[in-house]
């Protein structure tokens, strides 16, 4: 067994290539099994060899033999390997398969028609029309090959990391149901289906194997509640669909992303109904608190709910537990920390909260209440003065239901919650009152503009004035359309005189706004108010005014029906423009400005 004096020439004709493994592997076996060493590539059922020393000079010698008889390629593959047996089994992946190209495109296809590669393999193959998202190719390859479940199991999961969710369906009809049961397949499928957000997939792997629900993972991953929570935090907020597109269009796209929706939410409530086991498994119990945490950290407010709500009915105490990794609050807590309203108002509606509680750090639900909020909670709010309002409202509403002492109490850094709330918004609050300053000053202008214009048209009507009577010419005009019921020259004056008054109205407000005292309760209610009814004067002094130049060229061009309609229809889209741009701020502060308090207990209830 002299390794030194081996040469690849003595062992093999040809070094190992791409193309001559199968002649390769039957001469390097012969030579194996001559020099007694095949039985450390492929060992014997007996256990005659118990010295290791032999073992490991007849793995030496073996590795060797394979090593100086293989191309540079097929060396690269095995260079790290140190076993015989491993470098074997990766070399055995070289051998070549025969498989087919592509079919034509067409309903029914014929095994006859396809020619076969000389270079490729059949999983390559499958792999390549699986990125590809070429479904007629993996079509054939079922045809062919109906009952090779190995392929197909790699495959099915090269589709879902591929994200190529028809290929995916079409493969997993066909992995047996034993196949799905064994080891840790299962699991591993349903985590990559979730990560994939391939939610119809994963439901009927969940109704087939419920376990799966609450089944320890295995090393490596995280419990499959923990991942459905990361992956629709990216997910549930970004596929919500707007009214806006409802109404505009219809596609494919739009009915897919509620399909999936809809799978989301059913394997959100499969999951959460599983755990009502909770009550006599520690390991449940934990990963449902823990899964209420992620969700409100990430913002998913919904699933936290669900959660707590199958809690509840099991061991409603677990709700009190703080086993956030981060810090000892409680999810009442962490829910006021990261502006969950929905969270909060749930657990506070059915008493399931301390309200004197403290951190680590000395900190009361209000000084939580009183930190910034998360920022990608306001940056779904568009401006400054409404994130403040924003602010306010919910250290309001926090301050209304904990205990008066906790107004005064301090934490470790000796700070109350007032005192915190304005360190943190300190900041904002400046950003706050330069927005609000600038809105009513652009606003102040243009409504000066407008009182200046309307004013002066009231007094230069349309037609001149009677030398005789001083009453304006078109006065008794009417118009030609019985329809009407009013003459037009009446509407232009209507519109002319509530455009004025409306402009004035809005500068007045605006005005009002500019030598206000600008302190955090006053973004509240009095700012936002002010502002609500400025904009709401303004959009209708512009719109009356767009309705009385309307007026003017009708009573001007009578009967000039082709030159009147167009303009008509330029002035609808102005005031169509008008309320897209300025609707969504009205509603956006009337909805922003509190009513009743958050934690109404009847509602939170209901």
């Amino acid at each position: 067994m002299e390794i030194a004096t081996l040469h690849p020439s003595t062992i093999v004709p040809e070094v190992l290539k791409k193309d001559n493994y199968e002649r390769w592997s039957i001469l390097i076996k012969h030579y194996l099994v001559a020099q007694d060493v095949w039985d450390v590539v492929e060992p014997r059922p007996t256990t005659e060899e118990t010295n290791e020393m032999v073992w490991t000079k007849k793995n030496a010698l073996a590795l060797h033999a394979i090593k100086i008889s293989c191309g540079a390629k097929a060396f690269d593959l095995i260079k790290n390997k140190e076993s015989a047996r491993e470098a074997w089994k990766e070399l055995f992946g070289m051998r070549k398969v025969p498989v087919y190209h592509d079919i034509p495109r067409r309903h029914e296809f014929d095994p006859l028609d396809m020619v076969m590669p000389e270079e490729r393999g059949l999983q390559s193959y499958l792999h390549d029309c699986i990125y590809n998202g070429n479904r007629r190719g993996v079509e054939s390859l079922i045809y062919l090959f109906p009952r090779d479940q190995g392929i197909f199991k790699s495959g099915l999961h090269v589709a879902i990391t591929a994200g190529q969710e028809d290929i995916a369906r079409v493969l997993y009809r066909l992995i047996d149901l034993k196949e799905l049961s064994r080891e840790d397949y299962g699991f591993i499928l349903l985590e990559e289906c979730i990560t994939k957000k391939m939610f119809e997939i994963a439901l009927d792997l969940l109704n087939k194997f419920p376990d799966l629900a609450t089944n320890i993972p295995p090393q490596g991953y995280i419990p499959i509640i923990l991942t459905l929570v990361k992956t629709l935090a990216s997910f549930v907020r970004g596929s919500r669909l707007g009214r806006w597109r409802l109404w505009i269009c219809y596609s494919k796209r739009t009915y897919d992303l509620q399909s999936r929706d809809v799978d989301a939410r059913e394997v959100v409530s499969f999951l959460c109904q599983k755990l009502r086991d909770l009550e006599h498994n520690q390991f449940v119990q934990n990963i449902a608190v823990e899964a209420i945490f992620l969700a409100i950290k990430n913002g998913i407010p919904e699933i936290a709910i669900e959660i707590a709500v199958e809690i509840a009915k099991a061991k409603k105490d677990i709700l009190w537990t703080s086993t956030d990794p981060e810090d000892s609050r409680t999810i009442f807590a962490y829910a006021i920390a990261h502006r969950q309203e929905k969270v909060a108002s749930f657990l506070y509606g059915h008493k399931a909260v301390k309200l004197y509680d403290t951190d680590e750090y000395g900190n009361n639900n209000l000084h939580l209440a009183a930190k910034l909020a998360p920022q990608f909670q306001l940056d779904r709010i568009s401006d400054a003065a409404s994130q403040l309002q924003s602010e306010v409202r919910w250290f309001k509403s926090v301050e209304e239901i904990v205990p008066r002492f906790c107004n005064e109490q301090k934490n470790k850094d000796g700070e109350t919650p007032y005192q915190v709330f304005v360190k943190e918004h300190k900041n904002m609050l400046k950003e706050a009152e330069e927005w609000m300053k600038k809105t009513a000053e652009s606003s102040t202008v243009i409504g000066a503009l407008i009182i200046t214009i309307m004013f002066a048209v009231a007094f230069t009507v349309p037609g001149g004035n009677d030398e005789n009577t001083g009453f304006p010419i078109f006065l008794n005009t009417t118009a030609p359309a019985e329809s009407f019921t009013v003459t037009p020259f009446t509407l232009f004056i209507i519109s002319d005189a509530i455009s004025l008054f409306t402009a004035a109205s809005s500068v007045l407000i605006f005005l009002g706004i500019l030598s206000a005292r600008y302190a955090y309760e006053d973004f509240l209610i009095s700012l936002p108010i002010k502002l609500i009814f400025g904009l709401s004067f303004l959009f209708i002094s512009i719109a009356t005014m767009t309705v009385a130049f309307c007026a003017t060229l009708y009573v001007m061009l009578r009967g000039q029906q082709k030159e009147v309609i167009p303009i008509t229809v330029l002035a609808g889209i102005l005031i169509m423009c008008l309320v897209l741009m300025q609707l969504p701020l009205l509603l956006k502060n009337m909805a922003l400005t509190p009513r009743r308090n958050i934690f109404d207990r009847k509602t939170a209830t209901a």
